[in-house]
């Protein structure tokens, strides 16, 4: 038999794997994808076109070239509703109007061929450099929105995807087959469906919950009809640190033993499960009593913990309400939340059995926060938080702990605490940590260490900051712009960053030292903070944290231990620094023990310092 025949057999075969697939899943097809269940059955209608048109010509009957021409319009009309499937995964929405903006380049091209059918570009028609465009507008979709995706894996293999969709389309001009593009197109379809579903998603005979695409059709659904929601979302924290612990397999019995608790909730609202750690219960009518029934539900889950082999592992996860219109307003900003809800973890991915509920301002700020970080626009303000450091020597204020805070319209005051990961991320660390830098010089230029008679700004950098290479030299490169010694900003550390002696901290340390710049180690007296193996680097400040050195610690005899404290820092020659110090009693007791600076509400309210017209109000 001819070959094109065996292509389309193949090809219906494929289409049969994915209704199969579809049979066991819970979710009905239209429901999971509309673009996906179109295209199936365009290219359905494609191959009996074709295979009626091989069965007429083969008996020379008439009508062959209707069922030809047929078959030729579904075909390319599945390339560009695959472009349109990318644009669905990536939970980009598109509505009526815009779905006819993008055919009406399809519509033109496909008449365009059938009135010049000649080449226009190498082997080309009209419709096929149409089709290239539309490609092409796949791949600016999919660079643009990746951070959208759930898993790693989906960038490369859409990528992947799209360029294999270009190469046939080449492929087919040069051999004129279309059966070859219908071929191609079913097996691209049947593998990128596979491929962005779990194992667990598709077979599993206990949760059987629907996927992510059912999950992003009615989230955009929702967006464009405007009408109140409330999203229960269930996040298992530490999944990569279980999975890379636990023996292969198990962590998907785990999740799987999760869902099965969480199906309960069915019975309020609809049940998605969007990537391989979330469960999300979609309640149409939330009253007070039937949230609170749903979120002791979610929270029960966590309530067991699992054998491995001798002991029980415990597993922790989260539980947050996410409200619409009040929390987000497209479906980018739903998604967006639930990336941060991902990305919380517990103290240890071995500690206790525990849930928690996370309320949804945290939630709504966190977007906030990422939309800012993303956008540093002119509307953004910047204040500077210092925190005034007492020098016992001299009984005077010697140095602040400097903080940028960072507003716009839709937020106040984002610390770094906040910011900065979410710029880890982003891949704009580097700028944020340059734009702190640069503001504190800015802000000893402008005459604050004058204005309030200290030596130094301290600034505050987080663990993620200080795995940047070149970060002192950068530093002095932006201190010789402005003009300032290098001296007068020292810079903050996590005494336990020391601990794991990464290159890259070692390197920054060593530059540092050959600077002059001062060093404060900060977080003494809580978790892990090494004494033994602390950098040997001259003029460095040991900050100790008020939880260790309040004054109920000082009551409940605890003075020897911070006396015997302060003595090892002054065999390791280091400046002892104590925060939050609230009385003089506290103030004399801690001076008699040669802690040399000191800070707290004692020493007067934080100093906040607004930027207007690009200067420092000092």
């Amino acid at each position: 038999m001819h070959v094109g025949f065996w292509l389309n057999i193949a090809s219906l075969g494929m289409m049969a794997v994915l209704y199969a697939v579809y049979l066991l899943r819970a979710t009905p097809f239209w429901h999971s994808s509309k673009v996906l269940a179109i295209n199936s059955l365009v290219i359905m209608l494609a191959l009996v076109c074709d295979l009626s048109y091989l069965a007429l010509a083969r008996n020379a009957r008439s009508g062959s070239g209707f069922f030809h021409l047929c078959a030729i319009f579904l075909f390319y009309g599945s390339m560009l509703l695959h472009v349109l499937y990318v644009r669905e995964l990536l939970g980009v929405g598109i509505g009526p109007r815009e779905l006819l903006v993008r055919t009406i380049p399809f519509a033109i091209g496909f008449f365009a061929t059938l009135l010049l059918p000649r080449p226009l570009f190498w082997h080309l028609t009209s419709l096929d450099l149409v089709l290239l465009g539309y490609y092409g507008y796949g791949w600016y979709l999919v660079i643009r929105y990746q951070k959208n995706l759930n898993n790693a894996y989906e960038l490369p293999l859409l990528l992947i995807d799209l360029t294999v969709l270009t190469l046939s389309l080449l492929i087919q001009a040069r051999l004129s087959s279309i059966r070859f593009i219908g071929f191609v197109h079913s097996f691209s379809i049947m593998s990128l469906f596979l491929a962005v579903q779990s194992p667990e998603q598709l077979i599993d005979g206990q949760t059987r919950l629907p996927n992510r695409l059912a999950f992003i059709y009615r989230t955009r659904d929702i967006t464009r009809r405007h009408k109140h929601r409330l999203f229960v979302v269930t996040t298992l924290a530490d999944y990569e640190e279980l999975d890379s612990l636990l023996p292969t397999g198990m962590m998907g019995d785990i999740v799987s033993h999760i869902g099965h608790v969480i199906k309960r909730c069915s019975r309020y609202g609809n049940l998605y499960r969007v990537n391989n750690q979330q469960f999300i219960v979609l309640m149409d009518h939330p009253d007070p009593d039937s949230v609170r029934e749903v979120t002791q539900l979610c929270l029960s889950a966590f309530s067991d913990s699992f054998s491995m082999v001798r002991n029980r592992l415990p597993v922790v996860g989260f539980v947050t309400t996410i409200r619409y219109p009040d929390d987000f307003t497209t479906t980018e900003d739903c998604f967006l939340a639930l990336r941060q809800l991902r990305s919380r973890t517990s103290f240890s991915a071995l500690g206790n059995t525990s849930a928690s509920v996370l309320r949804t301002g945290a939630v709504k700020r966190r977007i906030a926060v990422a939309h800012l970080a993303r956008d540093m626009g002119n509307n953004v303000q910047m204040r500077m938080r210092l925190i005034p450091a007492y020098d016992t020597t001299t009984k005077r204020m010697h140095a602040a702990k400097a903080t940028l805070l960072l507003s716009n319209d839709q937020l106040r005051d984002a610390t770094p605490l906040e910011y900065i990961p979410i710029a880890q991320r982003e891949g704009t660390i580097g700028y944020f940590t340059d734009l702190m830098v640069k503001e504190c010089c800015l802000l000893v230029r402008a005459g604050f260490l004058e204005r309030y008679q200290m030596d130094k700004i301290t600034l505050a950098l987080s663990p993620r900051q200080w795995l940047q290479y070149q970060l002192i030299p950068r530093y002095m490169r932006l201190a010789d712009y402005y003009g300032i010694p290098y001296n007068t900003i020292s810079f903050t550390m996590p005494a336990s960053m020391y601990h794991q002696r990464l290159s890259v901290v070692l390197s920054n340390l060593d530059d540092m030292h050959k600077a002059g710049i001062r060093l404060v180690l900060t977080g003494y007296g809580t978790g892990y903070t090494g004494v033994f193996d602390a950098p040997d680097i001259p003029d460095t400040v040991a900050s100790f944290s008020p939880t260790f050195t309040t004054p109920g610690s000082l009551a409940k005899g605890g003075k020897e231990i911070i006396a015997a404290s302060m003595e090892v820092m002054r065999i390791m020659r280091y400046a002892a620094q104590v925060e939050g110090v609230v009385s003089q009693d506290d103030a004399d007791f801690y001076g008699a023990l040669g802690v040399r600076y000191l800070t707290g509400p004692l020493f007067g309210r934080p100093i906040l310092l607004s930027k207007q017209r690009g200067q420092w109000n000092v």
